[in-house]
């Protein structure tokens, strides 16, 4: 397994091997924690509890710790594994590397090959671990997958507390998106309607996860009359198209004509439900 394997799977939380999924955490120092009864099954040890009492006399009590009080240091990390027990012990990076070392299992023994060989002499040779071709890709791939994520999440954190649930009836909405005019990165505005803003902005994010909703009003009618109140918005009679992004109003503008379009739209109903007594 390359030293890339390893840390793709770092970054999934799980590690596999020998078939044996090893859970692992950071603590709040961004030190690394691997399961120790799924490690030592990995390594084809047959008894945990008597691998522990050789265990806690090679490594140190301050390498061994248990997953709740791991996940209880590090208010950030959100607990995703299941069936997971809270005393379940873990190893830090360190007391991984005294159990290697004392091991004589043939994985064991392979991973201690790949550490002693191959990383650690490059750190000690030129200050960093080189990386060949393959590995480099897999590195920018796993980056890419980083900056995706860390997109998600401050999308995530801007909009959680502007909504809860978006799923009532009758959503106009504005989203801020990033375009280019004359080859210049622009702050634009997008104005839609959605019966469902949760499954609207999840289809939005998954291909466009720079998208921000800026604002959002629930609107108690139907699809029918949501669909005529948007589309004629005199905002967007000026676009060529109705898909088009705005990038000549301020959102203030786009706000105030929502307004003016919500009062239509409850002046329609009133007035139906009048004829209708």
């Amino acid at each position: 397994m390359s030293i890339s394997t390893l840390i793709v799977q770092i970054y999934d939380n799980l590690i596999k091997l020998n078939d044996t999924e090893i859970i692992i955490l950071f603590d709040k120092s961004k030190n690394i924690w691997l399961s120790l009864s799924q490690l030592l099954q990995a390594l084809n040890y047959n008894s945990y509890r008597d691998e522990m009492k050789s265990i806690n006399k090679i490594v140190s009590n301050e390498d061994i710790s248990t997953y709740a009080n791991i996940v209880k240091d590090n208010n950030k990390h959100k607990i995703k594994q299941k069936n997971v027990q809270p005393h379940m012990k873990m190893i830090s990076e360190g007391g991984l590397y005294l159990l290697l070392n004392k091991s004589h299992k043939p994985l064991a023994i392979e991973l201690k090959k790949q550490l002693y060989t191959k990383v650690l002499p490059s750190i000690r040779k030129s200050g960093q671990y080189k990386l060949n071709s393959n590995d480099k890709k897999m590195i920018k791939n796993l980056t890419k997958r980083i900056q995706l994520k860390s997109k998600e999440q401050q999308i995530h954190n801007k909009t959680k507390k502007q909504y809860n649930n978006l799923s009532g009836k009758g959503f106009i909405y504005i989203l801020k998106v990033k375009t280019l005019q004359d080859g210049k990165e622009k702050q634009c505005y997008k104005i839609g309607y959605a019966s469902n803003l949760n499954k609207r902005l999840a289809t939005y994010k998954t291909g466009n996860p720079d998208v921000e909703l800026v604002h959002q009003e629930n609107v108690n009618c139907n699809k029918k009359q949501l669909e005529k109140c948007v589309l004629n918005l005199n905002i967007l009679k000026r676009l060529r198209a109705k898909n088009e992004v705005i990038c000549d109003s301020t959102l203030e503008e786009i706000k105030k004509e929502i307004e003016d379009c919500k009062k239509l739209i409850t002046k329609y109903i009133s007035t139906k439900a009048d004829i209708n007594i």
